[in-house]
C-alpha cells in the first residue's frame, strides 16, 4: 500500500515537474512530422504530374564515384551505400527535372510546381557531393594551413569553433550544417540550413558541410545524433577543406 502510494506521488511530480518539456517535445515532434509530410506530399504530386510528360532524362549531371566512402572504419558499409544511392537518386532527379522543364509551357501549373522543387533536388545532390569530398579517415588538421590560422584568429580556438559548429548539428530539425566563409568580409559563419534549399547565405562559400539529415545517421547510431557528430569530426578531410578555403582566398 505505502509503495503504491509513493509511486503515485513520484509520478504525480514528475508529470508536474517536466509538462511543459512533455507539451514541448510532443508539439516539436508534430511540426517535424508536417515537415516531412509536407515533403512527402510535394514530392508525391510533382512526380504523380510529371510521370505523363514523354521525355528521356539527359545526362547533364553524373553521379560522382564515392565507394571509397566504404572504407571508412566509423561508418557502417551499409549506413554508406544507403547514403550514396539516394545521393544518386538526387542527381537522377536532377537531369530529369532539366528535361521536364525544357519541354514544358512555362506558363503552366507544372512547370512551376517543378521549379518550386528543383532547387530541393539540386541542392540535396551538391550538398551531399560537397559532404563526400570532406569525408576521409586518417586526415588531421595542418594547424600551420591558413585555414587553421584564420579559424584561431576569428574563434579565438580552434576548439571553440568546433564546439560552436557541433551545437549547431545539434538544433532540432532536418539539414545540414556549413561553415561558410563570407569572402567580401573575410568572416566565417556556422550556419543551420534547413532540408536542403533554406537559409543559405548568399555570397558566402561552403567551407565544411555536415549533413544532419536522420539519413546520414539513424541506421547506424539511432537517434544519438551527437555520436554521428563526433564521428564525422574524426573522418573530415582537412586537406579538402583547407583547399576550398585557399581557394576562395586567391
Amino acid at each position: 500500500m505505502i509503495s503504491i502510494i509513493s509511486f503515485k506521488i513520484l509520478m504525480k511530480f514528475f508529470f508536474e515537474e517536466n509538462l511543459d518539456k512533455i507539451y514541448y517535445g510532443f508539439f516539436e515532434f508534430l511540426n517535424f512530422m508536417k515537415k516531412i509530410l509536407f515533403i512527402f506530399l510535394m514530392s508525391f504530386s510533382v512526380n504523380l504530374f510529371a510521370q505523363y510528360l514523354t521525355v528521356e532524362k539527359s545526362n547533364l549531371y553524373m553521379a560522382k564515384n564515392y565507394s571509397y566512402l566504404l572504407t571508412i572504419d566509423d561508418f557502417d558499409k551499409s549506413l554508406m551505400k544507403m547514403h550514396i544511392t539516394l545521393y544518386e537518386g538526387y542527381v537522377n532527379n536532377v537531369n530529369l527535372r532539366i528535361d521536364q522543364l525544357d519541354k514544358i509551357d512555362s506558363s503552366s501549373r507544372l512547370s512551376k510546381a517543378l521549379k518550386k522543387t528543383f532547387a530541393f533536388e539540386f541542392d540535396g545532390m551538391k550538398l551531399h557531393e560537397l559532404y563526400f569530398d570532406n569525408l576521409k579517415q586518417d586526415i588531421k588538421i595542418n594547424r600551420k594551413s591558413k585555414f587553421y590560422k584564420k579559424i584561431e584568429e576569428q574563434f579565438e580556438s580552434f576548439d571553440t569553433w568546433i564546439n560552436d559548429f557541433k551545437n549547431t548539428g545539434m538544433i532540432r530539425g532536418i539539414g545540414w550544417v556549413i561553415l561558410y566563409f563570407d569572402v567580401n568580409e573575410k568572416r566565417f559563419f556556422n550556419a543551420w540550413i534547413d532540408e536542403h534549399q533554406i537559409n543559405h547565405l548568399i555570397e558566402c562559400v561552403p567551407i565544411l558541410v555536415m549533413d544532419v539529415f536522420e539519413h546520414a545517421y539513424l541506421t547506424q547510431f539511432g537517434l544519438n545524433r551527437k555520436k554521428y557528430i563526433d564521428i564525422f569530426f574524426k573522418n573530415i578531410n582537412w586537406y579538402e577543406v583547407s583547399k576550398r578555403y585557399e581557394k576562395v582566398i586567391k
